[in-house]
Parts: C-alpha cells; structure tokens; sequence
C-alpha cells in the first residue's frame, strides 16, 4: 500500500511543472522544480527502502544473497492470548511470512511459593497506594479489579465482568463508575485488559437497550 501510494505522489510531481507552465508561472516552475526535485529523492528513497522490506518479510532466513526476516509471536498462557496467537500465525503464513518462533511469557512456575506471591502482592500495594492517593487528590474516580485465573470468553461472562468493574445493573452505585458519552476510548499499555473492558462496557450499554 505504501509503494503505490509514493509511486502516485511521483507520478503528480512530473506534471506540476508542466501545469504551472500553463498557467503562465513558468518562472516559479523552477523553484518550484527544486524543491521537487529534493522531495522525489526523498520520496524514491523511501520506495527503495519499502521495497526492500517487502522483500525481506517474504524471504526465510537462510536465503542466499537476499534480506530475509522472521516473525516472532509473543502471548501469555491464556485462552484468549493464544487465540489470537493461533489467528496471527494463520495470516502471517497466508502473506508467506516466515514464522517458526513462539514465545510464552507470564508462565507462573509450579514451585512458586508463598513468598512469590507476596512479594507480588507488596509490588502491587506500594503502586495501589500512590494510585489511589492521586486519584483522590484530584477526586478521579479509581476502579480497581481483581485478577481472576479464568479467562472470560463470551457475552454471559463479559456481562458478568462488567458488575465487577462497573457495578450490577440497577444498583445504587456512584454514578461515575460508569463511563459517559457518545464515544468512548480505552487505552493503556499491551495487555492490561482494553479489549476485555471495553467489550465488557458494550455488553453492559448493549443489555441496557443504549
């Protein structure tokens, strides 16, 4: 998509010239040439770099005398994370991408004993403490949500995840647990749970007729 698109941007710059003519502003042409001239080097540099990576992400590793590349997919022990893991691997092989790595992080160690768990749990507490104190200095509401081992898969469990994070349906609760407006973003670092909380909220809106 990329190389069409700059081959297009330079198919445009060899008419500007011929259109100012036209126009009468044959003069300015020059000028005008220059800093065109500079653009399409850049523009053409660009191409050559893009066609050297298409190359390379169709070329395996161990191809003589050719750029070549490798596609490394990274998940956590889940049922969704794998999921997706599953559903990239198909398509990078579908683009003839080369991909024979995959990395599992996050795997918890059978042997981990308590003092595993608890220097986590203090980890998580001295971070909590600081977010809560400036969630409060500046009257932000802060919903926190415990870590559950099951992955919630499907639109019962999702409704579910919703009364956890943004109370049952019809109860008493601080109006601004729930977020407001038209459109709403969720954002943050990989793997903190946008996509779980934000299908979630769609349940939610969605079981509520919005």
């Amino acid at each position: 998509f990329l190389g069409d698109f700059i081959d297009k941007v330079l198919s445009i710059r060899k008419s500007v010239g011929g259109v100012l003519g036209l126009v009468g502003l044959g003069a300015l042409a020059g000028g005008v040439d220059s800093a065109l001239d500079d653009a399409e080097a850049k523009a053409r540099e660009i191409r050559m770099r893009v066609a050297w990576l298409a190359e390379a992400f169709k070329t395996a590793p161990g191809s003589s005398g050719k750029a070549s590349s490798e596609f490394v997919v990274v998940t956590r022990p889940t049922k969704l994370d794998c999921a997706e893991a599953e559903r990239l691997v198909v398509e990078l092989r579908r683009e003839g991408m080369c991909c024979k790595r995959l990395i599992v992080n996050q795997v918890i160690d059978p042997s981990s004993g308590e003092a595993y768990w608890n220097a986590r749990v203090e980890a998580q507490g001295k971070v909590l403490e600081e977010l809560r104190r400036v969630c409060k200095d500046r009257s932000l509401p802060l919903l926190e949500v415990a870590d559950r081992p099951e992955s919630l898969v499907g639109v019962p469990a999702l409704g579910y995840l919703a009364s956890i994070v943004y109370g049952a349906p019809g109860a008493d609760l601080d109006d601004r647990r729930l977020p407001r407006g038209e459109v709403i973003l969720f954002g943050g670092k990989g793997g903190v749970g946008k996509t779980s909380m934000s299908s979630a909220l769609a349940v939610r809106t969605a079981n509520e007729g919005q």
